[in-house]
C-alpha cells in the first residue's frame, strides 16, 4: 500500500468542484482500492505529516494559488521524499471561448503551466488532451473519467422509465451542462427551434445549467418544459437526474473548436446511466460513442434532424437508452476504472 495525498482545485467547503469529485477525491477513496492506496487530501498547501508517497495537485492548484505558492509547495513535496503527479481534464493552456473564463485563466495560467513542468507525471482525461500536453517533456498517462457507482444508486435502468407518451405528456428533449456551453448550444439553437416549433405541444425542452433563465427563455419561450434550473454541485445534479429529469432524449452540442479537442465523453456517461439516449455532436469528444448503439453522432448541420428521427422512433430509443447503460455499467464505472488510475499512479514509483 502506498499514501497518495490530493490538492484539488475546489473550494474548501461542499459542494466540491466536479472536476475534483470526478478526478480526485471519488476514484482515489473509491472501495475497489481501498487496500492499494491511503488517500487523504485538503485544500490547502499544507502537506500531510505523515509519510506520503505521491501528491496529486489538480488544473492550478489549490484555489488562489500563485506561482510562488506552486513553487513552494513543490520544494516541500521533494522535501518530503515524495513523487508529483499534476491532473488535468481540459485543455486549460487554450483560450476558452467564454470571455470572462478566459479572463480568469489568463490569470492562473502560468500556475499550471509550471505544475505541467514540474511534475513527475501528468494524468490527462483524454489522448487528445495528452498529445497536447508533449512539449512540457514530462511523462503522460490517460486516465479517461468514470462514473461513481455509488451515486448510481437509485438510479432507474432505461426499461424502468416511462416515455413521454405513457407519463400522458409531451416527449422532453433534455440538455444539462455548465453556463460555460451556452456557445455549444448556441451552435444548434436555430435548428433545434425550427424543428421543435413544428412540433409544438408535441415535444418540449427541459434545461439543467447551461445559461440563466432569462436567456433559454428568450432563445425557446413556450417549448420550455419548465423554467431551467441549476444544481448545486456534482451531487445534487446526480440526484436531480436520477429522480426529476423525465428526459425522453438527451442532447450534447459541442462546436469543433480547438479547445473543445480535448473534452471528455462525461456527458455521455452521465446520460448513459440516467437512461436516457443521446444524441452528440461528430467530433472527438465523442469518440467512444458507437453511432447507432450506444447514442447518435451528427453534424452542426444536422443535428435537429438526427434528434427528430430519434423522436420518432420509440423502439431506437429504448435500444440506444440500453446499450449505452450497459456500456458504462460494465467498462466505466469507478468499480471497473478506479484501479487502472492506482496502476498509472503506482507505476511511478
Amino acid at each position: 500500500m502506498f499514501r497518495v495525498h490530493l490538492m484539488p482545485e475546489s473550494p474548501p467547503t461542499r459542494p466540491y468542484s466536479v472536476c475534483a469529485e470526478v478526478r480526485l477525491i471519488n476514484p482515489f477513496t473509491h472501495p475497489s482500492v481501498g487496500d492499494r492506496v491511503k488517500t487523504t487530501y485538503s485544500f490547502d498547501p499544507e502537506l500531510p505529516r505523515e509519510k506520503i508517497d505521491v501528491v496529486v495537485v489538480q488544473r492550478h492548484g489549490i484555489p488562489g494559488f500563485t506561482v510562488q505558492d506552486a513553487a513552494d509547495m513543490v520544494r516541500a513535496i521533494r522535501k518530503a521524499g515524495a513523487r508529483l503527479v499534476y491532473d488535468i481534464d481540459d485543455d486549460l493552456m487554450l483560450a476558452h471561448p467564454v470571455r470572462k473564463v478566459e479572463e480568469y485563466l489568463r490569470e492562473v495560467r502560468p500556475v499550471g503551466r509550471f505544475l505541467a513542468r514540474e511534475a513527475d507525471l501528468i494524468v490527462c482525461s483524454t489522448p487528445t488532451l495528452a498529445e497536447r500536453f508533449a512539449p512540457f517533456e514530462t511523462p503522460r498517462a490517460v486516465w479517461r473519467n468514470a462514473i461513481d457507482d455509488r451515486m448510481m444508486i437509485g438510479t432507474r435502468p432505461p426499461a424502468a422509465r416511462p416515455a413521454g407518451a405513457s407519463r400522458g405528456g409531451p416527449l422532453v428533449v433534455g440538455y444539462a451542462g455548465t453556463p460555460t456551453h451556452l456557445p455549444d448550444l448556441l451552435s444548434v439553437t436555430e435548428g433545434l427551434r425550427k424543428t421543435l416549433g413544428a412540433r409544438r405541444g408535441e415535444v418540449s425542452l427541459d434545461f439543467l445549467g447551461v445559461a440563466d433563465i432569462e436567456k433559454l427563455t428568450a432563445l425557446f419561450g413556450d417549448l420550455l418544459a419548465a423554467a431551467p434550473r441549476h444544481a448545486r454541485g456534482y451531487r445534487e445534479y446526480f440526484r436531480d437526474m436520477q429522480k426529476k429529469s423525465g428526459w425522453d432524449v438527451a442532447i450534447a452540442p459541442l462546436q469543433d473548436t480547438p479547445f473543445n479537442h480535448s473534452k471528455s465523453d462525461i456527458k455521455f456517461l452521465e446520460y448513459a446511466v440516467f437512461g436516457v439516449p443521446g444524441v452528440y455532436s461528430r467530433c472527438k469528444a465523442y469518440d467512444t460513442v458507437q453511432d447507432g448503439k450506444t447514442g447518435l453522432l451528427a453534424e452542426r448541420e444536422a443535428f435537429a434532424e438526427v434528434l427528430a428521427d430519434l423522436l420518432d422512433s420509440p423502439s431506437r430509443r429504448a435500444s440506444i437508452a440500453q446499450d449505452a447503460y450497459d456500456y458504462v455499467r460494465s467498462e466505466r464505472t469507478l468499480e471497473k476504472c478506479a484501479g487502472m488510475l492506482i496502476d498509472i499512479v503506482e507505476a511511478i514509483l
